[in-house]
């Protein structure tokens, strides 16, 4: 008996020191909020490194699909040349982690994607748009 006491506590005291330090490791991950001043500080330093090409592929957004006639490939070579800024129409995790991965560690300046999906007519949604549309547009609005 005295015997599973000492195993119990030795596991409680090994479960203890793992839970530390996976907590502490999480606590160490954390950061401090940004101050406004220092975000714009950040924006303006990552903009200046732009160049022409890079900013207008900010806001060009890919088919992160293919479709036969208007995206005959994946746009991972856009991506990764920093022609890309967000992904649409694309669903499946482990493709856009792939994408995500291009985006942030072949491209020159490491700007994440960001992913749309275009829901329009409540295609996959809880609340369609058309009935937030009457709510929102209803009378005496």
């Amino acid at each position: 008996m005295n015997k599973l006491r000492g195993y119990l506590s030795s596991g409680a005291l090994i479960a203890s020191a793992c839970l530390l330090s996976a907590i502490s490791g999480v606590v160490a991950a954390q950061t401090t909020p940004l101050t406004n001043q220092e975000a714009h500080r950040r924006a303006e330093a990552l903009l200046k490194q732009m160049t022409m090409e890079e900013k207008v592929g900010q806001l060009n957004q890919a088919a992160g699909i293919v479709i036969p006639g208007l995206a005959t490939e994946k746009p991972d070579a856009a991506i990764a040349k920093g022609q890309v800024g967000s992904v649409l129409w694309q669903f499946d995790v482990k493709e856009l982690n792939r994408m995500q991965h291009v985006a942030v560690e072949k491209s020159r300046l490491h700007i994440p994607l960001l992913v749309g999906f275009d829901v329009i007519h409540g295609y996959r949604t809880i609340f369609p748009v058309p009935a937030r549309h009457g709510l929102v547009m209803g009378p005496g609005c």
